[in-house]
């Protein structure tokens, strides 16, 4: 109940977890709330979701210090 989420889906996220590094999750974050600030900044969040989801995918973002600015 810590994070709020049903502990259905908890168990599903803390399989996923164990495939990923914790500085990989820690990147995403940084994206993703770089992402959500441009959108509130700017008309096109459409655009900006699929720069990151793609960017994500890719994996070419490895150090929060390079994260590409949206």
């Amino acid at each position: 109940q810590i994070v709020s989420t049903h502990p259905f889906f908890l168990k599903s996220y803390l399989a996923q977890v164990k495939h990923f590094k914790p500085h990989e999750i820690e990147n995403v974050f940084v994206l993703l709330a770089e992402a959500d600030l441009a959108a509130k900044s700017s008309g096109d969040s459409k655009l900006i979701l699929t720069k990151v989801i793609a960017e994500i995918i890719s994996g070419t973002n490895s150090h929060p210090d390079e994260a590409a600015v949206i």
